[in-house]
Parts: C-alpha cells; sequence; structure tokens
C-alpha cells in the first residue's frame, strides 16, 4: 500500500502537470487575473499552456523512448535527461515568448518564466548529477503561490500550506520508491525555489524597460 500511493503521487505530481494544474488554480482561486490588463481569452490562455507545457514536451518525451534515445520515460539515470530537458526547454520558453509578447495576466507570466528558469537550472545541474525533477516541479509552485501571497494580497495562504503538505509528501514518496537520495531531493527542491525567485527578477527586469 505504502509503494502503490508512494507511485500514485509521483504520476500525479509529474513535473509536467505542476504548471498546467497552477493555471486551472489561478482560474478557479484569481479569476480576477485573467481580465487585466490586455483581456486575451482565457481559453487561448489555456490552450497555450496545455500544447507547450504538457502535450508537446510529453509527445517529445514518448517519441524518444520509442526511438531508444532513453532507457525508460521515468529518466532514472541523469544522462537520460539531458535531450528531453533541452526539449522540454524549447517549449517552454516558446510558451513564455507568447505569453509576454500577447501580454498574458502577469501571474501568467511569471508562471511560465519561473519554469523556464527551474529547466535551465535542471539542466546546468543534471550536467554534473542527478536532482530530483519531482522536487524542482512542486517547490517552484510553492514558491509562486506564497509570491501571488505576498504580492497580491490574494486569500491564498491555505494553499500555500496544501503545497507545503505535498512537498512533504512527494520527497517522501521519491524515498520510497528509491527514485532519489535525500541530497538529490534537497537540490530539487532548491532549484525550484530559486528558479522561481529568477522568473521574478527577469520579469520585474522586462518590465522595467
Amino acid at each position: 500500500m505504502q509503494h502503490f500511493l508512494a507511485r500514485f503521487f509521483s504520476v500525479v505530481f509529474q513535473p509536467l502537470f505542476i504548471s498546467f494544474y497552477c493555471i486551472w488554480l489561478m482560474l478557479w482561486l484569481c479569476p480576477h487575473f485573467f481580465t487585466l490588463p490586455s483581456r486575451i481569452p482565457v481559453s487561448n490562455i489555456l490552450i497555450t499552456f496545455f500544447l507547450n507545457t504538457l502535450l508537446f514536451p510529453a509527445f517529445a518525451i514518448f517519441l524518444m523512448r520509442k526511438l531508444e534515445l532513453i532507457q525508460d520515460i521515468e529518466m532514472y539515470e541523469h544522462k537520460d535527461r539531458f535531450i528531453p530537458l533541452i526539449a522540454v526547454m524549447v517549449f517552454y520558453i516558446w510558451c513564455a515568448v507568447v505569453s509576454i509578447k500577447s501580454k498574458f495576466p502577469y501571474a501568467v507570466q511569471l508562471l511560465i518564466l519561473g519554469a523556464v528558469c527551474v529547466l535551465v537550472l535542471s539542466f546546468i545541474v543534471t550536467l554534473y548529477f542527478k536532482s530530483s525533477l519531482h522536487a524542482a516541479g512542486i517547490s517552484s509552485a510553492l514558491a509562486f503561490w506564497i509570491l501571488i501571497f505576498a504580492y497580491t494580497q490574494t486569500d491564498v495562504l491555505w494553499l500555500v500550506m496544501v503545497w507545503i503538505i505535498l512537498a512533504g509528501i512527494i520527497g517522501t514518496a521519491r524515498l520510497i520508491l528509491k527514485a532519489h537520495t535525500i541530497h538529490e531531493l534537497i537540490t530539487g527542491f532548491s532549484i525550484g525555489i530559486l528558479g522561481v525567485l529568477m522568473g521574478k527578477l527577469i520579469l520585474s527586469y522586462i518590465y522595467a524597460i
């Protein structure tokens, strides 16, 4: 049962799902984010995110497995992560460019730019050793919602607490599955938080120009 639950949470909170989860949560909890400044149709934002942060990256990784460019879709070996991370970065960077050029809501731009920074940091770290992408994904969501709470005064403190609990669950699940060591989890958590903060700084610079 313990192993089943660990596998369940690892699948449900697979890193590629995190950005799309956050978009839906924003739509539910912060619908006012999607009314300013340019009234971009919500459907356009959702489709852009679904295609570029989930469908295309997942399909690319699936093709890599079929072409035997990677040994396993779980990418347990850190050397298997080089090509998939590059491919995913391309889609995420494109999504970030579209978000900024199309003037998507600021929070949406922060979400995708933070995700890009997390991917870049993960790739750099992967050149030297393995880190937890699950930990990076879940901690980036946590950092994102902390920023939303701090800068917009939106009442999402309870959601921040939920993400903290989920981060603990995901970390425990990855240890149970023997997918990562404590060091790899700590590195992943650090990457997720630092990446979102970098995204915030970059976005602030863009708007200051």
